[in-house]
């Protein structure tokens, strides 16, 4: 199966090389793939995690301008949460919330149906929702 993922990408136009600064998101026929291709990126570019104090949860992903825009597309947000971080094509989409609902939000949206990803970062969403 991930064979197969690979080469519809590359079928696709997704890049082979330099894919932190020249990834994009892909116009899938199938709308529900976004949320897998986004959870990928998110496994490997991206970051769940709270303060110092605990009380504020994180996520963060790291890539292309269109990437983070994407991100910020999926969970609603406005493209004011994007920051450029370096003088290459890097950007990173970061937004912290208090409130467990919008935790519990961002956790529905990437995990919701979704087959494979990393157990490690999920735990960090479900240890803050299980405060």
């Amino acid at each position: 199966a991930s064979k197969k993922l690979v080469e519809d990408l590359i079928r696709n136009g997704f890049p082979t090389k330099n894919k932190s600064l020249t990834a994009y998101v892909p116009k899938f026929e199938d709308k529900k793939l976004i949320q897998g291709f986004l959870l990928g990126i998110f496994d490997a570019d991206g970051s769940a995690f709270t303060s110092e104090k605990g009380k504020t949860f994180y996520i963060s992903v790291c890539g292309t301008l269109n990437i983070c825009k994407e991100f910020a597309r999926f969970f609603s947000y406005e493209e004011k949460y994007i920051k450029k971080i370096k003088n290459k094509n890097l950007y990173e989409f970061k937004v912290g919330r208090q409130k467990i609902i919008e935790v519990e939000k961002f956790y529905k949206r990437l995990y919701s149906q979704a087959p494979v990803f990393l157990e490690r970062k999920k735990k960090v969403f479900e240890f803050f929702l299980c405060k």
